[in-house]
């Protein structure tokens, strides 16, 4: 995102690289049973230090801001309009915490992309956050299921908000059931 930016001349806009960087949150099955069993905090992999994220990026630079922490702590105090949010929860916690704290500040036409639909308790997130925004007055503009006018592998589901714009929630890589395959022209 941050090249995209530099590409357009935009010296305005920042990227927010928002991560904890010692991993993912030990499971609260008690307030978030979805997370039951979810090995993901025990992975060594997704501990990524915050060094290690900032030497692939070309720094100093004043426009990507770092936030280290728990999205539970830290999303809900960022002051700041996103356009596009690009969210890779991996558990149910971290991805309705994203949804939750981030969705009100989403410019008008902006984007929420979702990395880990495959992964059943950042699904189960988006299907409830999909059904809280229709009880806040959202309107349904096409259940959660496969776009193949959109390609093969193409998931998602749409809701209107109260304020007009379309969400999309979306993941590309599902693999379509037999016999609904896109025809060939």
């Amino acid at each position: 995102m941050r090249e995209v930016l530099r590409a357009h001349n935009d010296t305005i806009r920042k990227v927010y690289v928002a991560y904890s960087f010692c991993g993912l949150p030990k499971p609260n099955p008690d307030k978030y049973p979805a997370d039951y069993n979810d090995p993901h905090w025990e992975y060594k992999y997704l501990q990524v230090s915050l060094d290690e994220v900032k030497s692939h990026f070309v720094l100093p630079d004043k426009q990507i801001v770092f936030v280290q922490g728990w999205f539970r702590d830290t999303l809900p105090m960022l002051d700041a309009t996103f356009s596009i949010l690009r969210l890779d929860g991996d558990m149910y916690e971290s991805t309705w915490d994203a949804l939750k704290n981030l969705y009100g500040k989403l410019s008008s036409g902006g984007f929420v992309i979702i990395d880990d639909w495959h992964l059943n308790g950042c699904k189960k997130a988006v299907q409830d956050f999909h059904k809280a925004a229709l009880r806040a007055g959202g309107k349904d503009n096409g259940p959660a299921g496969f776009r193949l006018d959109y390609g093969d592998d193409y998931y998602a589901a749409f809701i209107i908000d109260p304020w007009g714009n379309n969400i999309e929630a979306c993941y590309f890589g599902a693999t379509a059931p037999k016999g609904k395959k896109k025809k060939k022209r």
